[in-house]
């Protein structure tokens, strides 16, 4: 459990940063800081803050015009994007994995206490 809450606590100080950047009209630091936050969180598992972050970030990064040279951010919050749709299935098919091997073992020791 503690090797989770490093990439989580992280994730919350990058996320951070990024607003702090974002105050300052630094809006390419803001967006690199929201792009490692997210990383952290999906290090960490925690689908719903990268979700919620990646969410937040695309809807900010509408309404901001790039320089040239910052064309790359948007092709990398793209990416993560599909980086956390694949972790979702990921996540989704090791669930529908478990869940007959927890029926199995209940009914195992159900038949074991019969005995």
């Amino acid at each position: 459990m503690k090797g989770s809450l490093r990439p989580v606590e992280a994730g919350r100080l990058r996320r951070r940063m990024g607003e702090l950047c974002a105050d300052e009209g630094n809006f390419a630091g803001a967006a690199e800081a929201w792009l490692s936050s997210t990383a952290c969180f999906q290090r960490a598992a925690d689908l719903e803050q990268a979700r919620s972050l990646s969410a937040s970030s695309k809807d900010w990064s509408a309404t901001v015009k790039y320089r040239p040279s910052e064309a790359d951010l948007h092709a990398a919050m793209q990416e993560r994007e599909s980086e956390l749709d694949e972790l979702e299935r990921e996540v989704a098919n090791f669930a529908m994995r478990c869940i007959p091997l927890q029926l199995s073992c209940a009914a195992s020791k159900e038949g074991l206490n019969g005995l």
